[in-house]
């Protein structure tokens, strides 16, 4: 009986190692598998983002005189946005950040709607460090002008700037 004994608490001490080792393999790989993960994201780091160029800003009016008259550095010296029959008509258009060759645009309409001029001209920049324009357009008539209002539209590059009313009083 003693043998028979003894042969069962080899058998039951066999088991319980197996039991403990496989355990202890089952933990060590467990751990490894996490250190690894552990490991694999802390060594990897993302790469880094490209810089997004900042886009310049729109252009934007600053400014439209209108007048009779320019004087230095094409602004208006006589500044008014009602004129005689026989004036020639000057707007001035002060802009901030215009695209250097931009196409800007001055359509006069009359108060009829009907379309009296409409100038093109290059926008250009003096310096490539100057972020403000000047840009000016005129009418004149050999004839009088009618008696009315008449609106100046302004674009660049076919985008509006706005517009200016102007009088004609006889």
């Amino acid at each position: 009986m003693r043998h028979h004994m003894r042969h069962s608490q080899n058998v039951l001490n066999h088991s319980r190692t197996r039991a403990l080792l496989a355990l202890t393999v089952a933990a060590f790989a467990l751990s490894a598998c996490k250190k690894g993960d552990d490991a694999g994201s802390s060594s990897e780091t993302p790469p880094a983002a490209a810089p997004v160029p900042t886009p310049p800003p729109p252009p934007a009016v600053l400014t439209i005189f209108s007048g009779r008259r320019l004087g230095d550095n094409k602004q208006v010296s006589d500044s008014t946005s009602v004129f005689r029959a026989r004036d020639t008509m000057y707007v001035v258009v002060t802009t901030e950040n215009t695209p250097n060759g931009g196409q800007m645009m001055a359509k006069w309409t009359y108060e009829t709607g009907q379309v009296v001029d409409s100038i093109i001209q290059s926008v250009d920049k003096t310096d490539s460090t100057k972020t403000t324009t000047v840009t000016e357009f005129h009418v004149s008539k050999a004839t009088a002008w009618p008696a009315g209002k008449y609106t100046v539209d302004l674009t660049l590059d076919g985008r509006s700037l706005g517009s200016k009313v102007l009088e004609v009083k006889k």
